[in-house]
């Protein structure tokens, strides 16, 4: 990627812009990302700021941006993989593309393996989101997020007008259904929060 580790007490500190990283590694371990690894802010901004509502647009971390290739293979080991960050706090995405195949443990996402108060808007996420894992215990896999938590009771449109198309895939666990092994179109887990709402999806 663009950013291994981003550590800050600024929000807004990182901004990505008008950027394209294409990836090809095998690196076991966790916080692997297109774009950014890890983005953690200290003091960050309590719940969510609806990057996608008029009149509130925050200052995304990451904006006009694309990742394409691959993060690990099907023998990969790790946690919180995104096809542009893979563990995010207070990093909202806007109008990028993931196009990208993740393999690992589990918290896999194609935008987020996770994240904390972070949001999309007008996004394409394409590729594979692989589960390395003989279990399907805290799994965590999603289209765009592998798992969500928010510091708000409501999650008000955290991905909005934006086109996910991926597959999801178990190598070795034997899954009955989604809800059992935590994973999803949108989103694998959601913590934090009464509901999550998306937006024309």
């Amino acid at each position: 990627g663009i950013v291994g580790n981003y550590y800050s007490s600024n929000y807004n500190g990182l901004n990505i812009y008008n950027s394209k990283a294409s990836v090809d590694f095998v690196v076991d371990g966790d916080e692997q990302g297109g774009l950014v690894g890890k983005h953690f802010v200290v003091d960050f901004e309590a719940g969510f700021p609806e990057i996608g509502s008029a009149g509130s647009m925050t200052i995304p971390a990451i904006k006009y941006s694309v990742a394409q290739g691959n993060i690990g293979d099907t023998s990969s080991s790790g946690y919180n993989k995104g096809g542009l960050i893979g563990m995010a706090m207070d990093a909202d995405v806007y109008r990028s593309v993931a196009n990208i195949n993740i393999y690992g443990e589990g918290r896999l996402g194609g935008v987020y393996g996770s994240a904390h108060d972070s949001a999309i808007f007008e996004n394409y996420v394409k590729g594979l989101i692989y589960s390395t894992s003989t279990s399907t215990a805290n799994t965590f896999l999603g289209g765009v997020v592998g798992e969500i938590y928010t510091s708000y009771n409501s999650y008000e449109n955290f991905a909005s007008l934006s086109k996910i198309d991926v597959e999801i895939e178990y190598g070795a666990a034997d899954i009955t259904d989604c809800q059992t092994a935590a994973c999803g179109l949108a989103v694998g887990g959601f913590t934090g929060g009464f509901y999550l709402s998306l937006i024309h999806i």
